[in-house]
């Protein structure tokens, strides 16, 4: 049985590829629909692993915006360890707030903390 007709048994024909600059068109068109699945596979796994931490910043919502972190809240808000987060309101630098015995930051304070340390060398 020849190739043709094995492909066109299963279902599928197989593509046709002329040599000599030759019109690719019909596998260029196949080839771009797969990469186009792919990318929007990567898209919605990049989505699900980030849906956690936008929903923490921008609420479940997506309009309501949290006000208190938690310790491990405002690291990742300033890009640092829970630990280094803890020193800071230790040493002052960050007012924290305690409700329920759990200790939360202000993301105001978080934001002045970030414009306050801001410089530019000369």
């Amino acid at each position: 049985m020849n190739p043709q007709a094995l492909g066109q048994r299963a279902g599928t024909a197989p593509q046709k590829r002329e040599t000599g600059g030759g019109d690719f068109s019909d596998v260029a068109s196949t080839e771009t629909g797969i990469f186009e699945r792919y990318n929007a596979a990567i898209a919605r796994q990049v989505v699900e692993q980030l849906r956690p931490l936008l929903e923490t910043f921008a609420g479940p919502t997506g309009g309501v915006q949290q006000r208190l972190f938690d310790v491990d809240q405002a690291a990742i808000y300033l890009g640092r360890t829970p630990q280094a987060v803890r020193l800071l309101i230790h040493r002052g630098k960050v007012p924290a707030t305690k409700i329920d015995g759990k200790v939360q930051v202000d993301r105001a304070t978080l934001e002045k903390l970030i414009s306050d340390c801001t410089f530019f060398e000369s």
